[in-house]
């Protein structure tokens, strides 16, 4: 099953998710299997999350019906409760991350050029085997990666369940359920394709050659400029991949609490794509049972292996149809 994003060539898919899915079988959630109390750190922040939810918009427990625009409200303080928060911390992660892989992969073009005894001013086209030796090592950052997200992943995906726990009133899926792990192993594999496309980034800017000849400063120029934007870069994985999680989080406990039907709802804005507006035209109001694809192809919001237009900073969530 390939994830969207960032896109990346069938070839390449298989590179990516076999150091991925050894990283997540390695390290589960470490969260008991009855509860997920066991993390009280996270819980902690779930219950302050559920807290918030009764303060900032009319809420499934409290009210035995919902208008349209309360449930616009709810989804989107859910959204500002459990994805928010954890997008936080795994945006300032992931530029820590990023400006350290930018400074790792200079390292190694001066290393490289230290050992071939060349100074930036010299005229030099890079081979395919030089640019091998001097690409950062994608094993290494993938378990990297994995390491820096593991902390906000398990957070956006707690809080996902608890919600759902309390919108059912009991407990419906503990930390340490296959699904739970599944879920944990696709972000894994989907956040070291970031190393996928900035490894390719970095190859087109080494092996780039200009017309009259290349020295290495223009190298050495290419390649900083494939780091710039770590910021936003940063923010978009952070938002997507919280949003990956949270909502699978959420669709998984349904279907464990047995909810047969649920409802797309978005948060009714300018920024809203158009095939999650409101119906006709999106699938926005639009009910189906769980684990039937909406109008617009996915089975919920946030859906992994959809298509990037589909998924990238959506706020879109789902209710259960009683």
């Amino acid at each position: 099953h390939k994830i969207a994003f960032p896109t990346i060539e069938e070839a390449e898919s298989a590179a990516v998710v076999d150091p991925a899915a050894e990283f997540a079988a390695k390290n589960p959630p470490e969260l008991s299997e009855k509860t997920p109390d066991a993390n009280a750190a996270n819980v902690a922040d779930a219950q302050q999350a559920v807290e918030t939810l009764t303060k900032e918009a009319p809420t499934p427990w409290t009210r035995s019906a919902m208008t349209t625009e309360d449930e616009k409200k709810y989804v989107d303080a859910v959204y500002r409760a459990v994805v928010t928060k954890s997008a936080k911390i795994l945006k300032e992660s992931m530029v820590r991350y990023l400006n350290n892989l930018s400074d790792n992969q200079q390292a190694r073009l001066k290393t490289w050029m230290k050992d071939n005894d060349l100074k930036p001013t010299d005229l030099r086209d890079l081979t395919q085997a030089d640019v091998k030796k001097i690409l950062f090592n994608r094993r290494q950052w993938d378990l990297e990666i994995a390491k820096v997200s593991k902390n906000a992943v398990l957070q956006a995906i707690n809080k996902a369940i608890l919600i759902v726990d309390k919108e059912m009133g009991g407990h419906t899926l503990g930390m340490q359920d296959p699904r739970v792990k599944g879920l944990y192993g696709k972000s894994v594999a989907s956040l070291v394709q970031t190393n996928v496309t900035t490894q390719r980034r970095v190859r087109v800017a080494l092996l780039a050659a200009d017309a009259k000849g290349t020295d290495l400063q223009a190298k050495i120029d290419r390649l900083t400029k494939v780091f710039e934007g770590n910021e936003r870069r940063a923010r978009v994985v952070a938002i997507t991949e919280t949003g990956f999680v949270a909502s699978g989080a959420r669709f998984e406990a349904m279907k464990a609490a047995g909810v047969k039907k649920h409802k797309w709802i978005n948060v009714h804005d300018s920024h809203v794509r158009e095939s999650h507006t409101d119906q006709p035209i999106g699938s926005g109001g639009q009910s189906v049972k769980v684990g039937t694809r909406f109008s617009n192809g996915l089975l919920h919001p946030h859906e992994f292996g959809a298509a990037p237009e589909e998924v990238i900073l959506c706020r879109c969530g789902t209710l259960m149809v009683k």
